[in-house]
């Protein structure tokens, strides 16, 4: 019966939004003092944030907490708390989202509070770093209230503010020749780094299913057949800017799209104050979710990984990215 009202549900909300129009929505869910349980569904308009909601929530975060795989690793390996942003481009669709530790109002604080932005047919390098500011005030409202009715109301007048923001935004630069190298110099990569060549090695190697002209046909949106993407979730950790979360998912986000076929699902996952940053190409799981809490003590560097490079892999890929060497 749930699964028939699920389907019902799905019917009713937004699945097909005209492909040259930019919409916006917010939504929210997890845990909060202003309900007894999980929150109840807060303006999970579109079939992408409800795919959002069950990918991340009820079976990544949801099936690591019921295994107990997070508090099985020893200290040192361990991120405690959640406190995370992320940003996941799915063809014309982008979320990007803010999660940290709560409780709800009995106080069980294993769940953490997520508010997510759906975004259609916006580029994300003109609304990213407006949107992570935005979230970040967001979970300040949030923490500082406790009724489910405040909540309620943060989030209308964050939608609001979001919308009218976004449709104020003048078209993106063009980006400088020069642009990504700067980033990646300021992260500590000198010029044909071998960190950097470790990385595309990996991405080629590990996430060989996701080239060019091989992803499968009828999954262009995230909506909930994308639950049963067919690829097989990928996940690997790169270096990050900590203060910067914005110019980081936008680097990796070029850098994949040179790398694998540009529509490559991708999901960005950044925390807080470190300088680390998770990439999941496809529909991820459980295992993939499991690096929410994993610090680099367990889940390594994609560059630390001791790959033997060929000099003539180097040389092919120096020619083929100039914009990153």
């Amino acid at each position: 019966m749930a699964s028939l009202f699920g389907e019902i549900r799905a019917k009713l909300l937004k699945p097909f939004i005209l492909e040259k129009t930019p919409e916006l929505y917010l939504g929210a869910f997890g845990k909060h003092p202003g309900w007894n349980d999980h929150i109840e569904d807060i303006g999970l308009e579109t079939e992408a944030l409800l795919a959002v909601k069950q990918a991340l929530y009820v079976q990544g975060v949801g099936g690591i907490i019921d295994g107990g795989d997070w508090d099985s690793l020893p200290e040192g390996e361990s991120v405690q708390d959640f406190g995370h942003v992320f940003a996941w481009f799915w063809g014309s669709d982008l979320i990007v989202g803010r999660l940290w530790s709560s409780t709800d109002g009995k106080g069980r604080s294993k769940y953490p509070m997520i508010v997510c932005a759906h975004l259609v047919n916006h580029s994300p390098e003109s609304v990213i770093s407006l949107l992570l500011t935005e979230l970040e005030q967001m979970q300040k409202r949030c923490v500082a209230v406790k009724s489910s009715q405040e909540i309620i109301s943060i989030l209308d007048d964050s939608r609001s503010r979001m919308r009218q923001m976004v449709s104020n935004l003048p078209p993106p630069l063009a980006p400088s020749p020069d642009g990504w190298r700067n980033v990646l110099s300021q992260m500590g990569f000198a010029q044909a780094d071998g960190r950097l060549f470790r990385i595309i090695y990996c991405i080629q190697n590990q996430m060989a299913g996701y080239q060019k002209g091989q992803l499968p046909a009828g999954f262009a949106r995230l909506n909930a057949k994308a639950l049963q993407y067919p690829l097989l979730p990928q996940q690997i950790r790169l270096p990050a800017d900590k203060d910067f979360a914005g110019t980081s998912f936008l680097l990796w986000r070029d850098f994949f799209s040179s790398t694998l076929d540009p529509e490559t699902p991708l999901l960005l996952i950044h925390p807080d104050g470190n300088n680390w940053m998770d990439a999941i190409t496809g529909m991820p799981a459980k295992n993939q979710l499991f690096c929410l809490k994993a610090s680099p003590a367990k889940i390594p560097f994609a560059h630390d990984v001791p790959y033997n490079i060929p000099e003539e892999f180097r040389s092919k890929v120096v020619a083929t990215f100039p914009r990153f060497f």
